[in-house]
């Protein structure tokens, strides 16, 4: 700080990881104009499935026992650090993934689609009627038709406002636990909107999905992660 005030600025950096003495011979007056932030909580080792920024923010969930149906935010700009969080259900369903998609952040349950409101604190939140939640909490993906996601009945689509089963006709059986003309059921554990279709893959198999018109086709086989660059 400069002289008995109680702002911390940024002094020096120390370049290795074993250093215990640091001999100050600074001024106040060249200290560094970086503000040192006294309020950096951690994030719960435990958090997972980070989404940011959104609102300035990062957005993640933390699985732990007591603390599932949680949303935790950071400081605007600082996505290391731990501001608060939003209570938006009972760890009897906890949160299992987060998504922006139409500038609104939605967090998705086993059960539910919940929107989280407000662009500052208190943030609230509201339950999507009538829209289910995910069983694959790695199987929801934005798109610009909406989100894409597996639940319990098969793949929906949710467009902000309603969702509805996709593609159900020609493969809704393998979502539900049945096999169909050699290819067993299906649970997506990867996911991904390349171009105009959406890929899912169970790791063995990969399905993928024109949400246009709701016809699939089998493509390569079982794949652990996608990644797609538009050009």
């Amino acid at each position: 700080t400069a002289v008995n005030l109680t702002v911390f600025f940024k002094l020096a950096e120390l370049p290795d990881n074993s250093t215990t003495i640091y001999d100050d011979v600074i001024s106040d007056v060249d200290l560094q104009p970086e503000e040192l932030p006294r309020d950096n909580a951690r994030f719960p080792d435990t958090t997972n499935d980070a989404l940011g920024p959104y609102q300035g923010r990062m957005w993640t969930l933390d699985p732990a026992v007591g603390f599932g149906g949680r949303v935790i935010y950071s400081p605007i700009g600082r996505p290391e650090s731990n501001a608060g969080f939003v209570e938006i259900n009972n760890s009897d369903d906890p949160c299992q993934r987060l998504v922006s998609w139409g500038n609104t952040l939605y967090a998705f349950t086993h059960g539910k689609i919940v929107q989280i409101i407000g662009s500052d604190e208190p943030f609230v939140f509201n339950a999507v009627f009538g829209a289910p939640g995910t069983t694959e909490p790695n199987s929801v993906v934005a798109t610009p038709f909406g989100i894409l996601y597996q639940a319990a009945d098969g793949i929906r689509l949710f467009d902000g406002a309603a969702s509805r089963l996709v593609g159900f006709e020609a493969l809704g059986v393998l979502f539900q636990g049945e096999a169909l003309e050699g290819v067993s059921a299906f649970e997506a554990v990867v996911a991904e909107y390349a171009g105009r279709e959406v890929w899912f893959s169970n790791g063995t198999t990969t399905l993928v999905l024109d949400p246009k018109d709701g016809s699939w086709r089998i493509a390569v086989g079982g794949v652990m992660a996608f990644y797609y660059e538009a050009d």
